[in-house]
């Protein structure tokens, strides 16, 4: 119950930040990625108040510039600020890897959704938002209800195979529906996009939990009530937007503008 409340508390923050406009959207992509990057160097072991700071800076030079028409800078200064927070911790005797790979992997989403959504309008956002949470409950009910064999025992042993297969039917429905509706996509895209978006879902659920596994760590945080941290949300997210746009960059006639 608790889980389902934050959840209806959740989605229309996030879907009124996505009709809003882009400065919306903007600024809570900029709230989400700020306390992303600061589990994520909680959860690895470099958190410093510099550190922080200067994942925070990074996110919003990166944006503003995104907005300002700067589109290439803009991903520049996500990776130097990566560079940065990298160098940084490596002077204090902390690890480099960690805090550069976040800041480029929570940074790039957020440009993403940014993207997305200026290029193919709310209806787009709305629609991908739509397929992560169709595979997040599908899984979940499907997960509950049947039971059965592991997915991945070491790294995440609740998930089985029939809530992936049941998470990936409940998007490939959601995706056509949706789609159709607010007129996205094409039908035959919009269930193949579905069903290949939840299965590239569940890989970024399961690395993340690996992530998780190695640090030792439940949740990457504890901000949200019955979900952990904000990682723990948009996990699936993040991994599916840097995949998305780069697909529409190379075929940007697949989704409807």
């Amino acid at each position: 119950m608790l889980r389902v409340a934050s959840a209806i508390i959740m989605a229309p923050i996030a879907l009124a930040a996505v009709y809003g406009g882009h400065w919306w959207l903007s600024a809570l992509a900029f709230v989400v990625g700020a306390i992303g990057t600061y589990e994520w160097h909680t959860m690895s072991g470099v958190k410093t108040s510099l550190l922080v700071v200067v994942g925070a800076l990074a996110l919003v030079a990166s944006l503003s510039a995104y907005q300002l028409g700067y589109e290439l800078e803009s991903v520049i200064i996500i990776i130097i600020g990566a560079g940065l927070g990298g160098g940084l911790s490596k002077l204090r005797g902390l690890s480099f890897i960690w805090p550069s790979w976040g800041q480029v992997y929570i940074g790039l989403a957020v440009l993403s959704v940014v993207w997305f959504q200026d290029v193919y309008g709310w209806e787009a956002v709305i629609w991908l938002l739509t397929i992560i949470w169709a595979m997040d409950i599908g899984a979940y009910f499907a997960g509950s209800l049947i039971g059965g064999p592991k997915l991945a025992p070491r790294i995440s042993p609740k998930k089985t195979w029939a809530g992936l297969i049941g998470g990936a039917s409940t998007a490939c429905l959601v995706s056509w529906l949706v789609s159709d509706a607010l007129v996205v996509t094409t039908e035959l895209f919009a269930v193949l996009a579905g069903l290949g978006l939840a299965l590239w879902s569940q890989i970024g659920d399961l690395i993340e939990s690996m992530i998780k596994r190695h640090f030792d760590v439940k949740d990457s945080g504890a901000i949200i009530p019955g979900h952990g941290g904000v990682l723990d949300r948009i996990d699936s997210l993040l991994f599916t937007l840097p995949l998305l746009v780069i697909g529409l960059w190379l075929r940007p006639d697949l989704l409807f503008r």
